[in-house]
């Protein structure tokens, strides 16, 4: 899994430290990780999801394919 694409409105764009843009991407990668092991039921999948939107999306730190 490859995360930080460059996109209009990046981590640097939301003036965003390196740590804390270090940071957004492991949350993302773990968040990731957690979400393709877990069951197609598990009751922690939309909590998942809506952590992978925020920092997919909003903080532009993952690919299109992980979003989906």
């Amino acid at each position: 899994m490859e995360c930080g694409n460059a996109h209009p409105q990046s981590a640097a764009a939301t003036a965003l430290s390196l740590d804390a843009a270090a940071l957004v991407r492991e949350v993302l990668r773990r968040c990731c990780a957690r979400r393709a092991a877990a069951a197609p039921l598990d009751p922690s999948l939309p909590a998942l999801n809506l952590i992978v939107a925020v920092c997919g999306r909003f903080f532009a730190q993952a690919q299109q394919s992980e979003l989906e």
